[in-house]
């Protein structure tokens, strides 16, 4: 029966189709291991120049987080794909290195800059010479902080403060970070880089890979999914009933709903099938879940007699 007031009864809800996804075999050679650090580090490194000169003429307390962020998660996914990692402890390895890369170099490039400040107020002596305000510097450095080194001068940089804002306030004053404010402000910046890089290397070394050919898949594109279709979709596909695929799926270049990937040297190969699933929510609010099918040779091959317009998009052996 249904409830007071209600038109029809309500059909009992049903559990989501599981499909079966690709799983990474965890492998990676020594020589890809050489390409994932030296490359990805290397492309990190740069990170940290650009970011580290660019916020002596253009700073913004927000953006330049992100743009950071960013440009390491990059470098560490070109490592990736470059060094063929599919083992994500070693991917989630090489993501915190180019993380050190990154803000490392941006610490460095700021301390030589704290140090060129330094000079640059001294030098204004009219009795003054470079080298002697390049001794006075270095002999004000050592006083304050008893040493010369890399963590010396951050911390004097911070104890110095860290200008929080790319405007001037009302009464003329910049917002200023120092102390405690500063180290708060590195461990978000790097955190957030962290994160992001940790995040985007495990997932792209889960991305699936033909161990035969040892190249990465490549996307298909090009099938929009029928509306209210994709719970029937998920379950044909996971049932391998690739029958009346055809009904459930259309033929639209530029869609995405569905996104299929081969290996572009295995025409005739395995076949990584994706889409979103919508599931329920809390307070029926819109939700999906990722749905996953890896299908295997003999599978991939009877969907590819099925769904219309897959076999035209496969592309020839390179």
């Amino acid at each position: 029966m249904g409830a007071p007031g209600s038109s029809a009864p309500q059909a009992p809800d049903r559990a989501l189709p599981v499909g079966t996804p690709y799983l990474p075999s965890g492998k990676v050679s020594p020589g890809g291991v050489l390409v994932l650090f030296g490359l990805g580090g290397a492309l990190a490194w740069l990170v940290g120049v650009v970011c580290g000169l660019f916020t002596d003429f253009i700073w913004d307390f927000w953006v330049f987080p992100l743009v950071c962020a960013f440009g390491t998660a990059f470098a560490a996914i070109v490592g990736i794909r470059a060094g063929k990692c599919r083992n994500q402890a070693v991917a989630a390895a090489a993501a915190l290195w180019c993380v050190a890369c990154t803000y490392g170099e941006i610490h460095r490039l700021k301390n030589d800059a704290y140090r060129s400040d330094l000079r640059a107020t001294l030098i204004k002596d009219k009795q003054a010479t470079p080298e002697t305000a390049e001794a006075v510097s270095h002999a004000k450095i050592l006083a304050e902080a008893g040493s010369d080194d890399f963590g010396s001068l951050v911390r004097l940089r911070a104890r110095r403060g860290l200008q929080a804002t790319s405007r001037r306030s009302k009464d003329g004053k910049w917002t200023v970070l120092s102390g405690w404010g500063a180290y708060l402000y590195w461990i978000v910046e790097t955190g957030l880089g962290a994160l992001l890089a940790l995040f985007l290397a495990v997932n792209f070394a889960r991305e699936p890979f033909c161990e035969a050919c040892g190249r990465w898949y490549e996307k298909l594109e090009g099938w929009g999914i029928r509306p209210e279709k994709q719970d029937a979709l998920g379950r044909a596909l996971a049932g391998k009933d690739f029958a009346g695929i055809h009904k459930l799926v259309e033929d639209r270049p530029g869609a995405k709903d569905l996104k299929i990937e081969e290996c572009p040297r295995c025409p005739e190969g395995p076949l990584a099938v994706s889409f979103e699933l919508p599931r329920p929510s809390w307070k029926g609010l819109r939700a999906t879940t990722a749905f996953q099918e890896f299908l295997q040779r003999e599978d991939a091959q009877r969907l590819r007699t099925t769904l219309p317009g897959l076999r035209k998009q496969a592309k020839p052996p390179v």
